[in-house]
Formats: structure tokens, C-alpha cells, sequence
């Protein structure tokens, strides 16, 4: 009799040894029914992150923490989960009380309780790690200079705005290179052209939503859904947003005032693949030149 009183003294302080563990546990945690998907517990850490009482947790199933565009992936791995013990159900979404979407990584364990079988859930909130792996990304595709996106980053954007717009969609192209840099470099340094670049740059972005550095003085924009007309519209606005005092460019006692030459491609017409438009637009750059080239020789005569 009194080994039996021991095993129910131990069985006993297991119990209570698992409810402290649960409560007290740093991440949120809870227990829901296999067959019902109801909760049938959460921890204090739990109604900390999410923002329902414990009474509330009870109220609800899984399925009401999660945005519903999931809900169909969550049910299929549910399936698919059924008779696996240990589930390493990866990053999901979850949805607060307060409606914000936190990202997530779930690790879940299958066990008997009370004749029903039910799980048991670890949750830790992956948000604030995402987000910074995100903007470590998002640091990669850009021109330190500019912060405009980087050769790599645009010349992917263009070919993402090919894909999007099929055989006949159309959108422009435009390859902008920064008038007499190199001059502008040799007489005044470099961080006066470095000025220059990013006057160029904020020109630029006033009417395109895709602009990245191509090279050393080259900008590739990409004007999505227009045709030719808005491309040469969009050249027209840059020019005249250049001659604004505010884009000039102070230097040992003169104002630069920074200048571009543009060259346009538009698809289909112009081209159908990335290599296609940035030579009609490089070729069409340099005509635009030796054009304006020839009418200020003209001019000066």
C-alpha cells in the first residue's frame, strides 16, 4: 500500500511538474484536439503574444488564428500530419487578437490525452527575424550610392515586367545617362559627380516606379504600361524637373545643373526580351546625343 501511495505521490508531482513546466514555458504553447481542432489549453505566454484569455482560447479552434487565405495549406499538412508524432510543421502565419499577422515557427507533438488524441504545440514568433533577413535582402539589391535598385536587382525587374505583360503588353523602356560626369568628376571630385548621380537619380524617380543604376553614369527605368508617347512624355518631365534649382549642384563657387540623355525602347515594338530593349534604348541614347550634339553646333555657328 504504501508503494502504491509513492507511484500516486509521484504520478501526481509529474503532473504538477508538467503544468508548471507548461505555464511558466518562455514561448507560447497550447493544446488543441486532433478531431475537434478546439483548444483544450494555452500558457500564460500564449495569452501574452495573442491576446486572448485563456477562456477565449478555449472558445476557439486553430483554424481562428489564421488568416484564411491559409487555412486550406493548414488542413492539407494536418492530413498529412496525422499520424506523425513529432512534427516539425515549419513557419506559418498567425493572426492576433488585435489582428496583426505575426510569422511564426511551430514545432507540435502528438499524444493521448484523457482517450482522444490531441497535440501539443511550441510557437515561437519569427517576425522581428524575418523582417531583418528581409531588409538584409532588400539592402543587397540596392546601389549604396543612389539607393536606387542595383545593376542585378532592375535588370530582374525588367524581366519580371516582361513576364507580366506577355506577348503584346506594353511599357517603356529608357536608358538615361548623366551628361559630361566624367568632366564634371575631373574638374570638381568625385563627391561633386556623386552629387550629381543622385540629383539624376531623384529626377528620375518622380515618374517611373522602377529605377535602378545600370553602371557608372547609366540609369535603366522601366515606365510600366506606357507606350511611346508616355516614354517621351516621361523624358519631357525629367528634363524639365533637372532645370529645377533644387536638382542643381553646388561647386567651389558655381551651380551645376545636372543633364541626362535618354533613350527609349518600348515593348513589343522595340522588343520582346531584356537584351532587346536595353540595345534599342542604348542605340536610340546615343542617337539623342549626336542629335543635340549637331543642333548646339548648329546653334553656336
Amino acid at each position: 500500500m504504501r508503494e502504491h501511495a509513492e507511484q500516486r505521490d509521484l504520478g501526481y508531482d509529474g503532473e504538477r511538474t508538467y503544468r508548471l513546466l507548461f505555464e511558466s514555458h518562455p514561448q507560447p504553447m497550447w493544446v488543441y484536439d486532433l478531431s475537434s481542432l478546439r483548444f483544450l489549453a494555452a500558457n500564460h505566454a500564449a495569452v501574452s503574444v495573442y491576446g486572448y484569455s485563456e477562456g477565449e482560447f478555449k472558445a476557439m479552434t486553430i483554424l481562428d488564428i489564421r488568416p484564411e487565405e491559409d487555412i486550406p495549406r493548414l488542413l492539407r499538412n494536418l492530413e498529412d500530419s496525422a499520424q506523425v508524432r513529432l512534427d516539425n510543421a515549419g513557419r506559418w502565419r498567425h493572426r492576433r487578437k488585435d489582428g496583426a499577422i505575426i510569422d511564426v515557427e511551430v514545432v507540435s507533438h502528438s499524444f493521448e490525452l484523457e482517450g482522444r488524441r490531441a497535440k501539443l504545440v511550441s510557437v515561437r514568433d519569427v517576425t522581428a527575424q524575418l523582417l531583418a533577413e528581409q531588409a538584409l535582402r532588400e539592402q543587397a539589391r540596392r546601389d549604396p550610392l543612389t539607393g536606387l535598385l542595383n545593376h542585378g536587382a532592375i535588370l530582374e525587374e525588367l524581366q519580371a515586367t516582361i513576364d507580366r505583360a506577355g506577348a503584346d503588353g506594353p511599357f517603356a523602356v529608357a536608358l538615361a545617362d548623366v551628361d559630361g560626369l566624367k568632366q564634371i568628376n575631373d574638374t570638381y571630385g568625385h563627391l561633386t559627380g556623386d552629387a550629381a548621380l543622385r540629383k539624376a537619380a531623384r529626377a528620375l524617380l518622380r515618374d517611373a516606379a522602377l529605377v535602378g543604376r545600370y553602371g557608372g553614369d547609366e540609369f535603366l527605368v522601366v515606365v510600366d504600361g506606357a507606350d511611346a508617347g508616355a516614354g517621351r512624355g516621361f523624358a519631357r518631365n525629367v528634363a524639365a524637373a533637372l532645370r529645377e534649382p533644387a536638382l542643381a549642384v553646388p561647386a567651389e563657387g558655381v551651380t551645376i545643373r545636372v543633364g541626362v540623355t535618354i533613350g527609349l525602347a518600348v515593348h513589343p515594338t522595340h522588343g520582346r526580351t531584356v537584351r532587346d530593349l536595353i540595345r534599342r534604348a542604348d542605340d536610340e541614347m546615343y542617337r539623342e546625343r549626336r542629335s543635340r550634339y549637331a543642333r548646339e553646333r548648329r546653334e553656336a555657328a
